[in-house]
């Protein structure tokens, strides 16, 4: 049977190009227009990010980094940035500029933090590198993986934002992660359509395009795969059978410095970019308001802080969509329990604050779900906290109301011991929500006072 989607990402790296956006050029154009706008400042203003410190020290002549025969600066890169060798995940599909060095024997490895994205194909001397910074959303780097001359961060802008500003990305600069049909040389069929993932994309149309590992024995998806001829598929892994590791006979392993494509890690990814992109496009949505409403305050001689009930609106509807995302409220269910590459998931794990008792909202399910708290991990994130603060109290307010009653939209999945246990773990680790009140009409916009 002909499989509609197929999965590739086209998530976060620098250079990575996602074919057939339904952008008209107008859209682009006020887009660009809306991040020149001096309270964004998007192509203007320094990004705040581990990368940019990095490269800033590196232009001091204080570079931490080495420089690996055999890998170049990507062990050195992953162990300066705090990222993880275990979240591997590699895509074959033909989806970057780097379309010469991607086929399914020789795939883009990427690996990921909370807040940054690196691309790594062997053979080529570029690796990509984004960010979700906490003020400007997806910032794009290249750097060059070459062991003469010095090492250098060079951003990306106009060439990236054509594809990772859009609604692929929530209308914010940033990452998605999408659904293509691979053919066995890694080219894509895009007459066949294209879906963006997110939690409640079905998991029978997640992972074409990539290599997945894992024990997910009755997780149909549309991975390890290939489309050829009229339609059949191709499947030499068994898409509901991987191994834990992948088969030598298939990739160079050597040329990489793991051995697995880890189906958790991946399932991590697809989570994250979509809350990355929500956090920005809270971030963008209102600051703008701000900006509107001392444009048109002035002139009805609001007083200072007195917000107009539109701007009051918009922050609303954009922070709504964002706890929608956190809270999982349309997640896809497991179909049957899947477990994931053991190293991948202690390295995730034991990452992040947590309680007394030792929970943390990184705890994973796999049983029905991913996580077994169901609140993103990213209210921890420096995104999230970066949020102006008339967004960012009016989320915090809506998550500790959420936690406390039974009937709450946002957590109707959950039974009480899990919103207690998270309601116990953010009583713990984030001041701002010690500080909340459990009552929305309590929301100032100017935040709220310690007690």
């Amino acid at each position: 049977m002909r499989v509609n989607r197929w999965f590739v990402v086209a998530a976060s790296m620098a250079i990575a190009i996602t074919p057939l956006i339904a952008t008209s050029s107008e859209a682009g154009s006020a887009r660009s227009d809306e991040r020149s706008l001096d309270a964004i400042g998007y192509f203007t203003k320094t990004p705040s990010n581990k990368v940019e410190r990095l490269h800033t020290a590196i232009m001091a002549g204080k570079s931490p980094l080495t420089y690996d025969a055999k890998f170049g600066y990507l062990p050195s890169l992953l162990r300066t940035l705090g990222i993880n060798a275990s979240t591997q995940s590699m895509v074959f599909s033909k989806t970057s500029l780097q379309i010469a060095h991607i086929r399914p024997s020789n795939p883009r490895a990427l690996y990921f933090s909370d807040d940054i994205y690196i691309g790594y194909i062997p053979g080529s001397d570029i690796i990509e590198i984004s960010v979700a910074d906490p003020a400007l959303g997806g910032v794009f780097y290249t750097f060059k993986n070459r062991g003469s001359g010095a090492p250098a961060f060079n951003r990306q802008t106009y060439e990236c934002l054509q594809c990772h500003d859009g609604g692929l990305t929530s209308g914010v600069p940033g990452h998605t992660v999408r659904s293509v049909h691979p053919y066995p040389d890694g080219q894509v069929d895009f007459s066949s359509g294209t879906h963006i993932i997110s939690d409640a994309t079905p998991h029978s149309e997640r992972f074409g395009g990539w290599w997945v590992t894992g024990k997910h024995l009755a997780l149909n998806h549309e991975g390890n795969a290939f489309v050829r001829g009229s339609g059949g598929m191709d499947n030499p892994l068994r898409a509901n059978r991987t191994p834990e590791k992948l088969p030598a006979g298939i990739i160079d392993l050597k040329d990489y410095i793991a051995d697995t494509s880890d189906v958790v890690a991946q399932l991590i990814l697809q989570h994250q970019t979509v809350v990355h992109n929500r956090i920005t496009a809270v971030t963008y949505g209102t600051t703008l308001a701000l900006a509107d409403d001392a444009s048109i305050g002035e002139s009805l001689g609001n007083k200072p802080g007195e917000l107009l009930g539109s701007t009051l609106s918009r922050i609303r509807n954009s922070s709504d969509a964002l706890l929608e995302t956190l809270f999982f409220v349309d997640e896809a269910a497991f179909p049957a329990p899947i477990d994931g590459n053991k190293r991948t998931m202690v390295d995730f794990v034991k990452q992040g604050p947590r309680d007394a008792n030792q929970q943390t909202l990184r705890q994973l399910d796999l049983r029905t779900r991913l996580f077994r708290y169901r609140l993103s991990f990213l209210v921890h994130s420096l995104g999230f906290k970066g949020m102006p603060l008339q967004a960012r109290s009016y989320c915090w307010i809506r998550i500790k109301a959420a936690l406390a009653i039974s009937d709450d939209r946002l957590t109707a999945k959950l039974d009480a011991n899990e919103r207690k246990t998270i309601h116990e773990i953010l009583q713990a680790t984030e001041q701002e929500y010690r500080d909340a009140p459990a009552d929305i009409r309590d929301w100032k916009p100017t935040g709220f006072t310690a007690k």
